[in-house]
């Protein structure tokens, strides 16, 4: 009992640098601050909470509702801090073979010299978050990489583009065919934030997305309000904006890919005999993706076959593009001034959608609202081919009453009998027959 009473006289000593504070009130205040906050993490608020004691006995200090209102404010600062540490450890969590995963860290050069792009911090806790979805999806994800970033109203979205093998797609016809579907798309909305795959691309909503211009919220549940109506509601749109994104702009040097041969039929391959690339010009590129059609899909879609009966073709059909086609006279691709072997093409009609090609190597990336720019609109959007919405259908045919009469209101005067019923009109041979009945 001795000792603890000599403990706590220590404890209450005055300190010399602050008068009239002593470490026994100091350290009862924290406690009590700390169980006035049960949800906190003891051991990552108490030196918050020590700084906000410390401070409010101070003279000419906060009053006790200006320390209160401090301390939630530190407590919330202190729990966003530890969410943020917490997904940031998890990145490091991740251990796998990462050779089908961008290394960011390699483009931020080709990036920094474009000017767009991220911080270098950024850049390599997204390039860890990349990788920890990578390993996430298992042996289903065989490449993976950073699309962009998508502005929103309220928040942003950043993409990841994936392959997925055929275990993972759901729609094989298009993969086979590299359709709107050939990729897999996830969104997060801060570096380090869980991943969340986006639906597959419905060909209603490519459609209706070309007849709206609509910003994005940054909430995938938030309802589309537009004319014409969209089938669906943000995270629809976001996905059928992407996959136009990625149709038009999806480029790479000529000679980087090559038609694939018998099982690789039909699709681009990687080209191992390309030497590199300086200095292109716009017909140095090419398109390695094929443009979605007026239907929205890629693919033309063929009706199945029933027995012996031959297909019929569908006159108004659209074509499908060719793979590999340049990009020559389409007048929608500026060059920038090349510097030490670096070459970058951006897209004026979606703005934030660059090429950029080093050497053996290349990268496509977009930062923008996914928001389409008229053909032949300015670079601030007004010019004489500015977006018009649909307008809506023909008004009907107004109804025709001249022929209607209205009838006698016999209500009016109830002591007026109404008329009665008109006879109704018997044929002549029915008149007779039912004569003679009544007379036998």
């Amino acid at each position: 009992m001795a000792d603890f009473a000599a403990a706590k006289a220590l404890l209450m000593q005055e300190s010399p640098n602050q008068p009239g504070a002593n470490l026994y009130d100091h350290l009862t205040s924290v406690l009590l601050q700390l169980l006035d906050q049960p949800g906190a993490d003891p051991l990552s608020v108490i030196e918050e909470l020590s700084a906000a004691a410390k401070r409010a006995a101070t003279p000419g200090g906060p009053s006790e509702g200006e320390q209160a209102g401090m301390s939630h404010a530190r407590l919330a600062t202190a729990r966003a801090k530890t969410e943020w540490a917490a997904g940031t450890q998890a990145l490091f969590k991740a251990n796998a073979n990462f050779d089908g995963v961008q290394n960011l860290m390699d483009h931020m050069d080709m990036l920094e010299w474009a000017g767009v792009g991220i911080a270098k911090e950024d850049a390599y806790r997204l390039m860890l978050s990349l990788r920890l979805l990578y390993t996430n999806q298992g042996q289903q994800c065989l490449s993976l990489r950073f699309f962009g970033k998508v502005l929103g109203l309220q928040g942003d979205y950043f993409v990841a583009e994936g392959q997925l093998n055929a275990s993972g797609e759901a729609d094989t016809r298009e993969v086979e065919a590299g359709g709107s579907n050939m990729k897999t798309y996830w969104v997060c909305a801060a570096i380090g934030a869980p991943w969340v795959k986006l639906p597959k691309c419905e060909r209603k909503c490519v459609v209706a997305a070309r007849k709206i211009r609509k910003h994005l919220t940054g909430n995938l549940n938030a309802p589309v309000s537009a004319h014409p109506p969209f089938p669906g509601c943000e995270k629809n749109l976001l996905r059928a904006q992407i996959a136009r994104i990625a149709a038009y702009t999806s480029v790479s040097p000529s000679g980087y890919f090559r038609m694939g041969e018998e099982e690789e039929e039909g699709r681009v391959v990687a080209d191992e005999e390309f030497d590199g690339a300086e200095d292109l010009d716009v017909d140095g590129w090419v398109r390695h993706a094929q443009l979605l059609t007026v239907r929205g899909g890629a693919t033309v879609y063929v009706a199945p076959v029933v027995g012996d009966e031959e297909p019929e073709e569908d006159p108004d059909a659209p074509e499908e593009t060719e793979l590999l086609g340049g990009l020559e006279g389409e007048g929608e691709w500026s060059k920038r001034p090349p510097e030490e072997g670096k070459s970058v093409l951006r897209c004026e009609r979606w703005p934030g959608a660059w090429a950029m090609a080093e050497g053996k190597d290349y990268t496509n990336v977009y930062f923008g609202y996914a928001v389409e720019r008229p053909a032949g609109a300015g670079e601030d959007g007004s010019a004489a081919a500015a977006f018009s919405p649909v307008a809506p259908g023909p008004v009907g045919v107004e109804y025709d009453d001249s022929a209607l009469a209205e009838q006698a209101d016999v209500l009016a005067n109830p002591f007026v009998a109404p008329p009665p019923p008109e006879p109704e009109e018997v044929p002549e041979g029915e008149e007779g027959e039912g004569e003679g009945e009544e007379e036998s």
